[in-house]
């Protein structure tokens, strides 16, 4: 966020050096009036105490009056003021919703800052576990799609597409740390994306951010991610049916390790019904060709059952 946040006060910045040039007394009457860039103009007065006392809570006051009016300066303004901790609670999370918002609505600044932020949220989350050897094995049947990388990568791409330089190492190191699956779907997400129309931030009577609006859905493309790993599961489902019914077939051929395994499926409930008796059945035809694991089941196990129906 430390990009964003250079990317605010260079706008501050330029905000003050014009309205330096306007009578305090002027740009609170336009404040006051309603104009939206005087009332952002003033928030910056109050942020860098230019040329009157410094008063985060005032800043925040008329940069909240500004972005309520769509002002693209007053918004960026509330972002800082909770990424800071000026003139309300230092909020991250709240920091981070208003930057994504911007990047949904097209604001090309924001798109490295969003990735970076998805970005952290993915590696508090572990998802760059997922791509780790002994991890990818026993999770090897489970869903790999990392939700906040494929969000990242998806942000990184498209602020590299827009001419943002520093863009390219950050989408190049959340590369290394995706699964396959994640960056097709992260790659399908960044070709398909459309900014959203602005929309005004809304305040309650107390002047306290009401975030998200009601009845506004942000565009986190979650829909797709979720058809992406259902997509994933049924894959996986019709896999663990076509295993089963191989080794039906090899068991019934006389293979002892399918028997084996058919046998302790039956057993432990793994993909069909608990069934002991026929459980039984086929570790004990496996023990016949002298299978060394059915052998050693048969031993410690004490393996019951009647014969195959």
């Amino acid at each position: 966020m430390k990009t964003f946040l250079f990317i605010a006060l260079l706008l501050w910045s330029i905000s003050a050096c014009h309205c330096q040039r306007i009578p305090i007394e002027d740009l609170q009457a336009k404040a006051a009036a309603g104009d939206a860039d005087s009332q952002a103009l003033l928030a910056g007065r109050y942020e860098n105490g230019t040329g009157i006392p410094q008063d985060f809570a005032k800043s925040f006051y008329w940069n909240s009056r500004a972005a309520a009016q769509t002002n693209l300066t007053g918004e960026l303004g509330i972002q800082n003021a909770f990424l800071m901790g000026h003139g309300v609670a230092r909020d991250d999370a709240l920091a981070d919703a208003l930057a994504i918002k911007l990047a949904n609505e097209g604001h090309i600044r924001s798109y490295r800052s969003t990735g970076l932020a998805l970005q952290n949220r993915g590696m508090r989350s572990t998802e760059w576990q997922i791509t780790e050897p002994t991890f990818a094995y026993e999770s090897r049947n489970r869903p790999r799609l990392q939700t906040n990388f494929i969000q990242a990568y998806k942000w990184f791409s498209l602020a590299c597409a827009a001419g943002d330089v520093e863009a390219f190492a950050s989408r190049d190191e959340v590369l290394n740390m995706m699964t396959p699956e994640s960056i097709k779907c992260s790659q399908a997400l960044s070709a398909s994306f459309k900014p959203v129309a602005r929309t005004a931030l809304q305040f309650d009577a107390s002047g306290r951010l009401i975030y998200p609006p009601p009845g506004i859905t942000q565009q986190t493309n979650s829909e797709y991610i979720q058809r992406m790993k259902l997509a994933a599961a049924e894959k996986r489902q019709r896999q663990a049916e076509a295993l089963l019914a191989w080794q039906r077939q090899q068991a019934t051929n006389g293979v002892p390790r399918s028997q084996f395994d058919l046998g302790l499926r039956y057993l432990n409930a793994d993909g069909v019904e608990t069934n002991p008796q026929l459980g039984a059945y086929w570790v004990k035809q496996a023990a016949a060709q002298d299978y060394t694991p059915a052998v050693d089941s048969l031993k410690t196990n004490r393996v019951g059952g009647s014969p195959h129906p």
